[in-house]
């Protein structure tokens, strides 16, 4: 595996007098890696989807997806292969006219989502003083990855949870919904829920989004008392702050 970045931190007393100074700093790293070779490799789409074993030319944490295709005209999904042909909830084809087993089980068939390590980070620090007043801004970015998102509808923990997800309200209920939702009808059978499709769509590149963002991370406001005074009480130096930690963040979600 390679492993290659770059690191680099910069300093600026923006303004320094005698009643306010402001100086900032700004850290920012880059870093990229690739599994250039693998000793046993898995051609196995579960080892991939599920278990992201090391895949040779790609970064050591990464994310595949299935292509999914949305719902058919009754509710049940479906995704594209390799050769851009629909394949449905059972596995199936259409050849002529004809339903053939097809089910997706090539890695040439998924969608290579990314990294799920940023590529960028860093932090961008501020520091401000006005004679005894002190603050401190921290902000913090993590940029350039991916997510999968797993608080989606899924009937697979329907019967065993006593919740059940808000999509369940937008899921295909009539004719025509297809073009409106990408939740699944209600499957007829315990056992629906096992077949291909319901795989193409827990694990299909719609959920997949940008992990991408800026977080505000900390705020310190302060100020030291007199130095003058604490020294006529014995104390060298005393300063009363407020911190308040991650007040928001800024993602770059679909």
């Amino acid at each position: 595996m390679t492993n290659k970045g770059v690191d680099f931190t910069l300093n600026a007393a923006v303004v320094d007098s005698n009643d306010f100074s402001y100086n900032t700093t700004f850290n920012f790293s880059y870093n990229k890696n690739e599994v250039t070779k693998v000793d046993v490799p898995s051609g196995s789409i579960n080892n991939v989807l599920t278990f992201r074993s090391p895949v040779e030319g790609n970064p050591l944490n990464y994310l595949y997806s299935f292509n999914y295709a949305g719902l058919d005209e009754n509710g049940n999904p479906t995704a594209f292969n390799e050769n851009g042909e629909l394949i449905n909830v059972d596995g199936e084809k259409s050849v002529n006219g004809v339903l053939e087993n097809a089910e997706i089980d090539t890695i040439d068939a998924l969608i290579f989502e990314g990294t799920t390590t940023p590529k960028y980070y860093g932090a961008w620090i501020n520091n401000f003083t006005y004679k005894n007043f002190y603050l401190k801004a921290l902000t913090t970015f993590k940029l350039g990855h991916v997510f999968r998102n797993t608080d989606v509808m899924s009937y697979s923990s329907l019967g065993s949870s006593s919740q059940i997800h808000k999509d369940f309200e937008n899921r295909w209920k009539n004719p025509g919904d297809e073009a409106n939702t990408i939740v699944p009808r209600v499957p007829d059978g315990s056992f629906d829920i096992f077949n291909p499709g319901y795989r193409y769509y827990n694990q299909g590149n719609q959920f997949v989004d940008s992990a991408s963002h800026i977080r505000i991370k900390e705020l310190v406001i302060g100020y030291n008392l007199d130095s003058k005074l604490l020294s006529e009480i014995g104390i060298d130096k005393l300063g009363l702050s407020l911190q308040a930690r991650n007040l928001g963040v800024i993602t770059f979600n679909k």
